[in-house]
């Protein structure tokens, strides 16, 4: 079989085709044709024959034929499947279904700036819910009841998460809260189920902001009784906080009062600005005892007009004796004043209402009806003078004492008196009344005296100096 050149390419070609297998010319042909890829052209090798009837026949140029693709969706179908197989191998062999443990994490800043809490919670119902649907869908529990992989996805559904705050208060806005929780990552692979997570941050935001207060503006100190015995009452205090007066009893007037305040027994206030978002700015005030009564300090500052109205009453009083006690076996000659003890107690004594005393004492004469004079002391007490804000002195006259010691009539002049159930109330000196009144307790109280032995003097006059 003898070979010829192409006359387009010079390929060497079988002198019986038609066309060159290289480029598609037609040999003999004296124009040079297109180029054609043999495969993609699906030209064909024909017979002399043929070749010799085309040359009769009107000349064209070979069409293209397409391509089946059928193969080539086979083989990808197949290397899909494949992939499909080792994707499958690949998931089962790294635990299967992830279950993201972060997702459940339900967290929550509440409270105020700077002061604020967080909590976090696990929602068990819909990790419940989750877990359920890709065991179900396992049909573990169908197809193997009662088996260890039974019990294991038993155990992943009521598994307990812990969920940790690194920080969880004194949180500000902006602040990073991180999370973890802890879980065995491997222990499920069994069931095809892989947990994942277990560290999440979170931004604590919208915390409201935090306001001052001044837990005295509210508050109503009110002092009570009677300087130097005054009491103090608070008011008005705030709720959830613990107000302490420094003195809250036997306060004169000139003396001050430290209230502190303070919060469960201390004085960090960041729990009460954590519940409240109140910032407490002051933690004491100071108030003055001032604008009170009090009891006198001394005789001279009981008022002239004061002790002429308790000597009317003791004169009225020894008067109204001549028919009450005496049954007129005494008559009444005459009443001397001879002078005041004022009893003040010492500041180191509880004070107590009845310890501020005025001792007005009166030499009493008196005559039997045989005509025999006699003579003995007494003192009539008033208690608990009290010189108000505006200088004026107030004082109960009613509630007075009358001292000494009751003695029968008839014994002193049995042939003189008519009745044997007559007494008298006294002292034979003003020492007696000294020493029991006022002497006995001067380690408990002061004491002032005007009193001259029997001397009668005037109830407005000046009072002696005191005797110590």
């Amino acid at each position: 079989m003898a070979n010829r050149k192409c006359t387009n390419c010079g390929m060497s070609v079988s002198d019986i085709a038609a066309f060159c297998p290289n480029c598609g010319s037609p040999i003999g042909g004296s124009e040079p044709q297109k180029r054609i890829n043999p495969i993609e052209g699906n030209a064909k090798i024909i017979s002399r024959y043929e070749t010799n009837q085309r040359e009769e026949a009107p000349k064209e140029a070979p069409k293209k034929t397409k391509r089946s693709l059928k193969p080539l969706m086979i083989a990808g179908g197949a290397a899909g499947a494949l992939l499909v197989m080792i994707l499958g191998i690949s998931i089962v062999a790294g635990g299967g279904k992830k279950i993201n443990l972060d997702d459940y994490l339900q967290f929550q800043a509440t409270g105020y700036d700077t002061v604020g809490r967080a909590d976090c919670y696990f929602d068990r119902m819909a990790y419940e819910n989750d877990v359920y649907e890709i065991l179900d869908k396992k049909g573990i529990w169908d197809s193997e009841p009662g088996s260890k992989k039974a019990e294991l996805a038993e155990e992943l559904l009521s598994a307990d998460y812990e969920p940790v705050l690194d920080k969880d208060s004194g949180l500000s806005n902006g602040d990073k809260v991180e999370v973890t929780t802890e879980y065995d990552a491997s222990k499920y692979k069994k069931l095809g189920v892989k947990l994942t997570g277990g560290n999440k941050t979170f931004e604590v935001e919208e915390l409201a902001p935090v306001q001052d207060f001044d837990p005295f503006s509210s508050l109503q100190v009110t002092f009570g009784g009677v300087s130097p015995m005054c009491t103090v009452a608070l008011d008005g205090m705030a709720d959830g906080l613990t107000y302490t007066a420094s003195q809250d009893a036997g306060l004169a007037i000139g003396d001050t009062v430290t209230v502190s305040v303070s919060y469960n027994g201390g004085q960090d206030f960041s729990e009460f600005t954590a519940d409240t978002g109140l910032k407490v700015t002051a933690t004491e005030k100071t108030y003055e005892v001032k604008d009170m009564p009090h009891y006198p300090e001394s005789l001279s500052e009981i008022p002239d007009d004061m002790k002429s109205k308790m000597d009317k009453v003791a004169r009225e009083s020894i008067a109204q004796m001549q028919t009450t006690e005496w049954k007129n076996d005494f008559e009444l000659l005459g009443v001397d004043f001879v002078g005041y003890y004022y009893r003040t107690p010492k500041k180191i004594n509880l004070y107590q209402e009845s310890d501020y005393r005025l001792y007005m004492v009166y030499k009493i004469k008196v005559t039997t009806s045989a005509g025999s004079n006699f003579e003995f002391y007494n003192y009539w007490c008033f208690k608990n003078m009290e010189i108000l804000p505006n200088g004026t002195c107030t004082c109960d006259l009613s509630d007075y004492e009358v001292g000494g010691e009751k003695h029968n009539i008839w014994d002193q002049f049995p042939r003189e008196v008519n009745s044997s159930w007559s007494y008298y109330r006294g002292f034979n000196t003003t020492d007696a009344i000294f020493n029991q009144e006022i002497a006995k307790y001067t380690d408990l109280y002061d004491y002032e005296s005007t009193v001259t032995d029997g001397n009668a003097q005037s109830v407005t006059g000046e009072a002696a100096e005191a005797e110590q």
